[in-house]
């Protein structure tokens, strides 16, 4: 139907392409660190992160050691805590910075108590991968724990970060300059 421009190649090929790949290395399709210091506050993590298009950070003490994973989406559970359920994630991006006093104060008051919170109270306690770790095993760290972003640390400092979807573009490169 597609013709054979389509088709996947023989099944020996792939098996081929995913022993290759399995090979991999963390280092070898890691991205350098952006990282979040441990005594900042929550807003001023959830800016960084906004700024850096990243949905995770590794958060770091003051003498670089790692210390968790900051995530948007704990922002977003931790105000809704706060305020009951009463708003969804999007609500909070879209309708606090355009709404203003449209807001009740409790919205107000819920969005000062979590970002004004110190950034180490919302990290997760995450294992982090090191850079000789194969890339499978970071894979299904990644996928245990729901996270788009995983800290690569060596000696206890953050050395690198793995991103699932820069990670799946260069995985993807990687079969196509296999293919050729």
């Amino acid at each position: 139907m597609f013709g054979t421009k389509y088709r996947l190649r023989p099944g020996a090929q792939w098996i081929v392409v995913v022993s290759r790949l399995s090979s991999l290395k963390v280092a070898d399709l890691m991205s350098a660190p952006v990282t979040v210091s441990a005594v900042v506050t929550t807003r001023e993590a959830a800016v960084l992160l906004a700024r850096a298009g990243l949905a995770a950070a590794p958060v770091v003490e003051a003498d670089g050691e790692y210390a968790g994973i900051f995530e948007e989406i704990e922002v977003h559970r931790r105000l809704s805590q706060a305020l009951r359920g009463f708003h969804s994630p999007e609500e909070f991006r879209t309708g606090v910075p355009l709404l203003g006093g449209r807001l009740p104060d409790s919205v107000w008051h819920a969005f000062g108590r979590v970002g004004l919170s110190p950034v180490a109270e919302l990290a997760r306690q995450i294992p982090p991968v090191g850079p000789d770790d194969p890339i499978p095993d970071a894979l299904e760290v990644m996928r245990r724990y729901g996270l788009s972003v995983i800290p690569v640390v060596a000696n206890g400092e953050v050395v690198g970060i793995l991103q699932a979807d820069i990670l799946t573009l260069r995985l993807a490169g990687a079969v196509m300059s296999m293919e050729e």
